[in-house]
């Protein structure tokens, strides 16, 4: 949901403003240490599919429209903080050249899709998927059960910043819309994510590692560190 100016006070817009900003700062710096220039075209092919899915939209309520949020398929591919950018990148692109939402609530968005979504969203899927067979079938169905929570979630922190603000909204008609809404998207993300595993399982960050592991982001990490060094000793003359 883009939530248009006008509809957040000022001390949740100020807060979210400041979360997100502290949040994507720090996002930023990680990835400047910890992005692999093999997985830089992902992140673009990604950044530009949530683009523009995030323009088919579905009227709820009078002063915004949902639509497909793509925050726990970008957390399952590219991990908490490339999701979280790239979340707010398209969040003020919308906003910047189609007018998607408000400036003054832009904090609010990026606080709702892109650090509850794609970060929590991360977070909440290596939990979850620890509870599930270490196999295709128990990710892709940890993968469901955070995709359509995120849409939920999501929904609610919406619903508290507006009732906050004063502006009146059912919750029963927000989250009816929302439960529909989260099985397609759902839907969805499973289904691309099967795809990419079935063609590219080494794309998906969250499906690299088993349970046991702490983050199949610091795995991540810990292989590009190792292929560096790797790399650095090869030009020395080390054999391996």
């Amino acid at each position: 949901m883009h939530i248009p100016d006008g509809h957040i006070n000022a001390v949740i817009n100020t807060l979210t403003y400041l979360i997100s900003i502290g949040t994507c700062a720090y996002a930023i710096k990680k990835l400047s240490r910890e992005t692999s220039e093999m997985r830089i075209p992902l992140l673009a092919v990604a950044s530009v599919f949530i683009l523009l899915i995030q323009l088919i939209n579905f009227p709820i309520i009078k002063i915004t429209a949902s639509h497909f949020i793509g925050a726990v398929l970008l957390a399952a591919l590219v991990g908490p903080w490339a999701g979280c950018l790239i979340i707010a990148l398209v969040l003020i692109i919308h906003q910047l050249v189609l007018g998607y939402g408000g400036l003054a609530s832009l904090g609010a968005n990026i606080f709702n899709l892109g650090i509850i979504g794609a970060t929590g969203g991360y977070y909440a899927l290596m939990r979850i998927k620890k509870l599930f067979p270490h196999n295709n079938k128990g990710y892709l169905t940890s993968l469901f059960i955070v995709s359509f929570g995120s849409v939920i979630i999501i929904n609610l922190f919406f619903y508290i910043q507006l009732s906050a603000s004063n502006v009146e909204i059912v919750l029963g008609n927000l989250l009816s819309a929302a439960i529909l809404i989260g099985i397609l998207e759902a839907n969805i993300t499973v289904g691309l994510v099967y795809l990419i595993v079935k063609a590219r399982p080494d794309l998906v960050i969250t499906h690299c590692c088993g349970g046991d592991k702490e983050s199949c982001y610091s795995h991540h990490h810990h292989v590009k560190t190792h292929k560096h060094k790797a790399g650095k000793e090869n030009e020395h003359g080390h054999v391996y």
